[in-house]
């Protein structure tokens, strides 16, 4: 194993890489050295159109374009072709899927300010990424403080001042009772995610696997808890917030 990076084209806005390279494996192998602050565009399926400025310095593979220019600042292009990159899958890519080519891309048009210009761009699209990126850290610190502190609380390891009862230990089928109904052909199918709670399935990601006939799927109201047994082993549940709609079981 060695200890050059190797960027494949999933990682492209990472720190960090999955691969190592040894000097003779890159010998012999057909990658190309880039560097922090290179410009970096994949080009091959799902990722196609995904572009970030390198933050590692290491080898890319032919699925992986390196892009620099003495009259672009990577700063101003970067986010450019971001922002404009549905435009430009959907004009080269049949249906946004396939391969795109360095050809292709050295092919988009796009629009260049004055140098002196783009540094202006670049610098205030700068400060907000820095901004947003403390921001990110910050929630994340706090989300994991708040973990440990639902694990502390919820234990009971950790007791609140003035509470010192032992805790009862029941079965939760003493506290709960399972909402059975059905035959709702006319409300709206919902989904239990595991990021945004219970939501309607049209707003979901992910493609409606379900039943033509949904008579059998059951009722969810507001404050019920559903709990999405197909994913059993994941144990995603969720507290409903919407009226009356049918629970995708």
């Amino acid at each position: 194993m060695g200890n050059i990076s190797f960027i494949r084209f999933g990682e492209i806005h990472k720190e960090s890489t999955v691969l190592f390279l040894s000097k003779k494996g890159l010998n012999k192998s057909s990658s190309k050295l880039v560097n922090i602050g290179d410009l970096l565009y994949s080009l091959y399926v799902a990722n196609s159109g995904d572009c970030s400025i390198s933050k590692i310095m290491g080898e890319i593979n032919q699925a992986i374009l390196c892009i620099n220019s003495e009259c672009v600042i990577n700063a101003f292009l970067q986010p450019y072709l971001e922002l404009f990159k549905n435009k430009y899958i959907s004009k080269y890519l049949q249906g946004g899927q396939g391969n795109l080519s360095g050809r292709i891309v050295g092919n988009y048009l796009i629009h260049i300010p004055p140098f002196p210009e783009q540094q202006k761009i670049a610098e205030i699209l700068t400060t907000w990424n820095e901004a947003i990126e403390k921001q990110t850290q910050l929630i994340n610190l706090l989300e994991q403080r708040k973990h440990g502190l639902i694990q502390q609380l919820l234990t009971g390891k950790k007791r609140l001042k003035g509470f010192t009862e032992e805790w009862e230990k029941v079965k939760l089928e003493k506290l709960f009772i399972e909402r059975n109904e059905i035959n709702n052909d006319n409300l709206s199918l919902l989904s239990i995610t595991g990021e945004k709670g219970i939501i309607y399935q049209s707003d979901s990601e992910k493609r409606d696997i379900s039943n033509g006939n949904k008579s059998k799927y059951k009722r969810i109201c507001p404050n019920d808890i559903g709990y999405n047994t197909m994913r059993m082993w994941q144990g995603r549940s969720a507290l409903s917030k919407l009226w009356y709609k049918l629970w995708y079981k």
